[in-house]
């Protein structure tokens, strides 16, 4: 597993509202709202924004060349100035798996050109590693 999401929020941020400036993404976000329930966790979101999984790939340069062509397309550029105008921040939080015989250790590794990039779109890189799980090592097993 490596994933890539895209998460905005502020504690006063209009979610409903921001979205409506940018219909096309809306479609590919869940939001929350302050004052929620948070969903598979206890208590309730302290802020409003949303999330978009921008990739879900094989190798971690697959899915951080999905990062390269999400942040790049004109409806993104668009979204993070109006996000910057607003004073709102990002988060990219990079997701590996790590504890199964396949990878029980994991590195990621950036070129200062990509965190220069990313420092300029006023992204915050944020790296999370889940365990692995049994099921993850197993093959899907189809054949009955």
């Amino acid at each position: 597993m490596n994933l890539a999401v895209w998460r905005v929020s502020a504690p006063d941020f209009d979610v409903d509202a921001f979205l409506a400036e940018f219909p096309r993404v809306a479609s590919e976000v869940v939001s929350w709202r302050r004052g929620e329930v948070r969903v598979g966790r206890r208590g309730v979101h302290e802020d409003s924004g949303f999330r978009i999984t921008i990739a879900d790939a094989e190798t971690f340069p697959e899915a951080f060349e999905d990062v390269r062509a999400f942040f790049s397309t004109r409806e993104i550029v668009l979204l993070l100035e109006a996000l910057h105008a607003r004073g709102i921040s990002s988060v990219l939080d990079l997701g590996v798996d790590v504890g199964s015989p396949q990878r029980f250790a994991a590195y990621l590794r950036f070129s200062t050109a990509d965190l220069q990039w990313l420092a300029r779109l006023g992204v915050v890189l944020e790296i999370s590693a889940y365990p692995a799980s049994e099921d993850d090592d197993e093959p899907d097993d189809t054949s009955e």
